[in-house]
């Protein structure tokens, strides 16, 4: 199976094969009267080569037409993650960087964070949302089960929630 989802080819096989064989019964037919047996068989030879091209046509185009509609969402999700990681990495500077002595500095810099981790769970309750309209039942097993309401408690409230 993963051979016909790979190959681009295999469908035009079938259909071309569906056509020589249709090619093939009408030629011969039209010279010689065909048993029942010979119709039958020529009938479901091209049926079978002509519901196989079908198939692998069909599986071929869903694939990309799901990659398509998908495209879209990735591309937005991933820029979400790339903000959260920039994000992450300003929280680490400011962590590094400030004047652990000096006391009103470190208030500072705790308020700073205070306020990029809460634009970052913004950013991320976004991106599940996003996620939540794509895989409804995925991301719903998720948070049941790795994230044990933890990110609910920070503001995620997936459609059938704010509904």
């Amino acid at each position: 199976m993963k051979i016909l989802k790979e190959q681009a080819w295999v469908p035009l096989i079938f259909i071309i094969l569906s056509i020589i064989l249709s090619i093939i019964f009408l030629s011969l037919s039209a010279y010689n009267p065909l048993t029942p047996l010979e119709n039958i068989l020529f009938q479901i030879f091209i049926l079978v080569a002509g519901i196989g091209g079908s198939h692998a046509l069909g599986a071929k185009s869903s694939k990309e037409m799901a990659q398509d509609m998908i495209k879209p969402r990735a591309k937005s999700a991933f820029r979400r993650l790339i903000s959260v990681y920039s994000n992450l990495q300003r929280i680490a500077t400011l962590i590094s960087g400030y004047d652990k002595s000096n006391e009103k500095v470190a208030v500072t810099v705790l308020l700073q964070i205070e306020q990029i981790v809460i634009g970052e769970i913004t950013t991320v309750d976004d991106s599940m949302a996003d996620w939540h309209d794509i895989i409804p039942n995925e991301v719903e097993e998720l948070m049941k089960t790795r994230l044990k309401g933890k990110v609910e408690d920070h503001g995620y409230k997936n459609q059938s929630q704010s509904g």
